[in-house]
């Protein structure tokens, strides 16, 4: 009989701890898995805020610095002669500047360009070359010499430091910029850019500004 109640307590005991444990099984998963939804949920929420912060950033970006419809960076530069120029100074009409430096054949073209064009449109728009002095081979010396045997009309000013070629994120020569009456950025080159295409540019900026 003793052995009998044994058994059967046995029994009970197994029976409790089978149970138990296959509750704790069971249980376990379902904690793990909502577990598991909330860290996604949070996750894509994180994300959709990064987007989000990333859109807005590129937006702000796209608003500033040297892009198409964005106000042009100010410089201040002095011309071979030691007098002061200012992009400001030209406000209220297209300004046309081109960064060249001596060793770059299509550079000395482009200025030749500008030159030509200067002489059609005269005081309707203003035509300015920027000498990248520390990335030629000439000395400044023989560089105003260059500026002088050639004659140029437009102005020919030096960015002895490199501080606007670098605003401008100029890499190669020559790199040329159409500025409209307003200051913003219309058009921007990174090749020779011949008369015809200058002046349909020209003709476009204003046709937007003339009554």
């Amino acid at each position: 009989m003793k052995l009998k109640k044994i058994v059967i307590v046995a029994v009970l005991l197994i029976t409790l701890f089978i149970v138990g444990g296959c509750r704790k099984t069971v249980e376990e998963p379902i904690d793990e898995q909502a577990g598991k939804a909330n860290d996604y949920l949070l996750q894509e929420a994180i994300e959709g805020d990064l987007e989000e912060i990333d859109d807005e950033t590129e937006e702000n970006e796209s608003r500033l610095g040297v892009h198409i419809g964005n106000k042009a960076p100010s410089f201040k530069m002095q011309d071979y002669l030691g007098s002061e120029v200012e992009l400001e100074d030209y406000k209220g009409k297209p300004v046309i500047f081109t960064f060249w430096v001596s060793w770059s054949d299509m550079a000395i073209d482009q200025l030749k360009v500008l030159e030509n064009v200067s002489l059609l449109l005269g005081e309707d728009a203003a035509f300015i070359g920027v000498h990248v002095a520390p990335f030629d081979t000439l000395t400044e010396d023989e560089a105003v010499e260059l500026i002088k045997n050639n004659k140029y009309n437009i102005n020919i000013v030096i960015d002895n430091e490199g501080k606007v070629q670098q605003e401008y994120y100029v890499g190669i020569y020559p790199t040329t910029y159409i500025i409209d009456p307003e200051g913003r950025i219309v058009k921007s080159y990174t090749t020779l850019v011949e008369e015809d295409q200058i002046l349909e540019d020209l003709e476009y900026i204003l046709s937007q500004f003339l009554p």
